[in-house]
């Protein structure tokens, strides 16, 4: 039964029940047409490559949620339990009843209590199916108390719709007499530039959703923030949750376009993806005074503690190890997401939860995974090779869709069932290729270079160990060389050993690394410059070691890597770049030893920042956090 009709059944077609229908009945929706679909609070249209396409309103497409707005109504809710509803619902509703009617005072309309002597702000229209739209604008003050026929009133809440589409309205100055906001009441008013809450308490839903123009957000006495009441608000770019507030509904914060995120000690719940769909973001911080939630060693995600589940990541993501669980849309659309290390303790991967990372070349999923979710992988088109270590195939249900056809390494002697399993053997892979132990040849010069497909496990000898170029120092003309034992798949390395061909067994590529090495499959041709980088290789001259740079045209071969350094950093003149190993481990090489810093600093895939904000570096071939 529609919402339009239920009231009539039971009282007789009154004339207010689509008001009450409207708010009593809004926690679940009703959606009609087969391409549009219900998610909670807008009717959506859903396109095989967009997670969202276009918002419905009232059964009437908008491109954009600024532009229109709508109540909706519930869907397969129980008559018995309507009823139950409704009867409380309308004895909350019973000492309103003497302001029937909305009453204009100052250019601001009021329900008046007449009881309490309380006022709440209201929209205008008594059609709470199409509320008025757009009927004040500029800077708006709301006074703390009112007077109606010489009998004052005390401004305490903001009712549903009260600024519904006041797209024109620039500033609110609100109250502390205030202390509620109810559902939509500032929807869409995408003027509005500031927002400071000074009493209130309570975010309705959608209270805010729409305000695009908001970029200043002051809710230092709000406790409990409702669903969707911050969401589509794209002008926030960075968001402090403060130490009052509790809990945090469903999407608050969806698709605001942040760029940072703290969350304060206080926050005790965290609704379902509060935060999806920013991509954009680079750091995520939680107070190490919540308990409940952390980010643990600086991690730079947002992990619900007890669960040990990762809620929210970003493209500086390092999943620490303990985490069991890595929640659904958590790295969603994360596109400066370049390379991610799923740790051992990782058991299940829920829906969409790296879907869209665009920039993700490769992906290695540990043997402890029991569980990958719909889609866990779809649309990630940079997709190279997908290496697998879990022995029997879990269901596939489009976990790696349209990822332009990566390779599959799967363990030895597991081809044959991955190559029988559904989906794993279908159109999504290019080809399956069983992991085999690698062969790696190192000549006379006691060292290489050498890029691998697969992870690599370097921890059981030390007669040949592996190294990542972590920092390069232009006041010495030397690289530091980091030796690393759990190398990931696709990462540059200098090995060291005696002259031999080692088999190296393939790893689980837990270490999480910034490399400044690049590295090829095939044979490739370098030259000198590359853009803003020149490119050197490892080589062996007049007797000594080091990375030289290159001459135009020169060929590299297959699975080697070579070092390419920002040119402007570069001492005049240099052809030869120093080594200089953090493991003492010499060999007769020459070692360089650093002065003071130079003030390098490098994100963790290696690229130099010219200027580093709050996060994790690495400084002098160690990590540094900046808070």
């Amino acid at each position: 039964m529609s919402g339009e009709h239920f009231f009539g059944v039971l009282f007789g077609g009154l004339d207010f029940s689509l008001y009450i229908c409207s708010i009593a009945c809004w926690p679940n929706l009703w959606a009609a047409g087969d391409l549009i679909y219900e998610e909670d609070g807008f009717k959506r249209q859903r396109n095989s490559t967009s997670r969202l396409f276009h918002v419905y309103v009232n059964h009437k497409q908008i491109n954009n949620l600024a532009d229109s707005g709508g109540v909706y109504r519930r869907k397969n809710m129980n008559l018995t339990t309507m009823r139950k509803q409704f009867l409380s619902f309308l004895l909350a509703l019973l000492p309103l009843m003497a302001s029937a009617d909305p009453v204009l005072i100052d250019g601001i309309y009021y329900n008046l209590n007449t009881s309490t002597h309380e006022a709440e702000v209201v929209n205008p229209s008594t059609d709470f199916d199409n509320p008025s739209t757009g009927y004040v604008s500029g800077s708006i003050t709301i006074p703390a108390t009112v007077t109606y026929e010489n009998v004052p009133y005390n401004v305490t809440s903001i009712g549903y719709a009260a600024f519904y589409l006041c797209t024109s309205m620039t500033s609110i100055s609100i109250p502390s007499s205030v202390t509620t906001i109810g559902l939509q009441a500032f929807l869409a008013c995408r003027g509005l530039e500031s927002l400071e809450l000074n009493n209130v308490t309570s975010i309705g839903e959608q209270a805010f959703a729409g305000c695009s123009g908001l970029t200043t957000l002051g809710i230092n006495s709000v406790t409990s923030i409702g669903k969707q009441a911050f969401a589509y608000c794209t002008g926030l770019g960075t968001l402090a949750i403060p130490n009052n507030v509790k809990s945090i509904g469903e999407k608050a914060f969806e698709e605001c376009n942040l760029t940072s995120l703290e969350i304060g000690s206080g926050v005790e719940s965290i609704g379902y993806l509060a935060f999806s769909g920013n991509p954009n973001l680079t750091t995520i911080t939680v107070s190490d005074d919540n308990n409940n939630y952390d980010s643990r060693g600086d991690c730079n995600a947002l992990i619900e503690t007890e669960p040990n589940k990762l809620l929210l990541g970003c493209k500086n993501t390092v999943i620490p190890d303990g985490v069991t669980t890595i929640g659904d849309w958590a790295f969603y659309e994360c596109s400066g997401l370049t390379s991610v290390t799923i740790p051992q303790s990782v058991t299940y991967i829920d829906n969409y939860a790296f879907a869209k990372c665009t920039s993700l070349t490769t992906v290695t999923i540990p043997s402890s995974v029991t569980y990958l979710g719909y889609w866990v992988f779809a649309w990630c088109s940079g997709l190279t090779t997908v290496t697998i270590k879990v022995e029997t195939p879990l269901e596939y249900v489009g976990i790696f869709l349209d990822c332009n056809t990566p390779t599959l390494y799967v363990p030895a002697g597991c081809l044959t069932a991955y190559q029988n399993a559904s989906g794993w053997s279908g159109s999504d892979f290019s080809s399956i290729v069983e992991l085999n132990n690698v062969d790696i040849t190192i000549g006379a010069a006691g060292m290489g270079t050498y890029y691998s497909n697969v992870p690599l496990d370097f921890s059981g000898t030390d007669d040949i160990k592996a190294y990542i170029v972590s920092a390069f120092r232009p006041s010495t003309g030397a690289v530091t060389l980091t030796r690393i034992t759990d190398v990931p798949a696709n990462t540059g390395i200098v090995v060291k050993g005696a002259a031999d061909t080692y088999n190296v067994p393939v790893g689980q590529g837990e270490t999480v690394v910034a490399n400044m090495l690049t590295g090829v499959t095939t044979s490739t041709v370098l030259n000198k410059v590359s853009g803003d980088y020149t490119n050197f290789i490892l080589a062996k001259k007049n007797g000594v070691l080091g990375f030289y740079v290159v001459a135009d045209g020169t060929t590299l071969g297959a699975h080697k890597a070579y070092l390419p350094l920002p040119t402007a950093k570069l001492p005049t003149a240099t052809s030869r770049i120093a080594l200089s190993f953090d493991d003492n481990g010499t060999d007769g090489i020459e070692q360089i030893v650093c002065g003071e810093n130079d003030g390098t600093f490098y994100d963790l895939q290696g690229r130099r920042v010219a200027t580093p904000t709050h996060g994790l570096y690495i400084l002098n071939g160690k990590k540094v956090f900046i808070k």
